[in-house]
């Protein structure tokens, strides 16, 4: 089940920098591409609008995943209160239940959008099949 998520984390990784600029940057341009096409060619518009979503559906889990599977900090502190807590059993078995349960919430999220961009590529044909 981790398979997929950690392919596309090795594959984003080298892109990961300004990841939010080129989300916006590459939805702006299917935006565009949209609104130019929409007049005169409006099957070719839906045909950009949904796979240009679900092209921005993989970005966001890719690099979604670049993050989930990056090296984690150990929790550092000066403060000796917080590092009685921090060095207790009781945190590191809270960390570990923790560290299962959000991985598992990742791994749903990721799957679910991915099917969700499968979808999208497939509405436009759907309004073929069915004579919008």
């Amino acid at each position: 089940m981790e398979y997929l998520p950690k392919l596309f984390a090795r594959k984003f990784e080298p892109h990961s920098n300004y990841v939010a600029l080129k989300i916006i940057g590459f939805l702006l341009i299917v935006m565009a591409l949209t609104a130019i096409t929409k007049d005169f060619m409006p099957l070719l518009s839906s045909f950009i609008f949904h796979s240009g979503f679900a092209a921005g559906l993989v970005l966001v889990i890719g690099f979604q995943s670049v993050q989930q599977y990056r090296p984690k900090n150990k929790f550092q502190t000066s403060n000796p209160l917080l590092l009685c807590i921090l060095a207790s059993s009781l945190f590191e078995s809270l960390v570990s239940v923790w560290s299962k349960v959000s991985s598992f919430i990742f791994l749903v999220a990721f799957h679910v959008f991915l099917v969700f961009a499968v979808f999208s590529l497939f509405f436009p044909f759907l309004g073929l099949v069915h004579g919008r």
